[in-house]
């Protein structure tokens, strides 16, 4: 079962003082909107923005490295190695994906599978769903 506070705790023990707002974001799987049986399937945590003083032009820092964009991409790696499970499978072991055939070309989604993202603040730029210009 996913805890906040756990990773929380894990956020301050190991947040390197060149940054400033850490925040989490998870996505999670549950069939039928099912949320008590929901299964994370991707985890990460980030920070807003690296203090002036640390920023680097060299690449030596990841400027802005959001919890929900790092997110994203693990989801995404979840996605591709779902797929692959489903490719790699006999048509009679297909009930185990989380994909099926959409009219014999490309796969979706089975119908009672959903995603949820989780955000522990609010996203910044485009993200945002208040906008102090509007």
């Amino acid at each position: 079962r996913f805890e906040e506070d756990s990773l929380t705790g894990a956020i301050e023990h190991f947040k390197s003082p060149h940054s400033c707002r850490y925040n989490n974001a998870n996505c999670l799987l549950s069939h039928r909107f099912g949320l008590r049986h929901a299964q994370v399937v991707a985890l990460s945590t980030g920070t807003k923005c690296i203090n002036g003083e640390y920023l680097s032009d060299q690449g030596l820092v990841v400027n802005d490295c959001h919890a929900e964009v790092t997110a994203r991409r693990a989801l995404l790696r979840f996605l591709y190695s779902q797929l692959e499970f489903f490719l790699s499978k006999r048509p009679e072991d297909w009930e185990e994906s989380i994909f099926v055939r959409h009219k014999e070309r490309g796969y979706r989604l089975r119908d009672n599978i959903h995603f949820h993202m989780y955000i522990s603040t609010s996203p910044c730029g485009d993200g945002r769903l208040n906008s102090p210009y509007e």
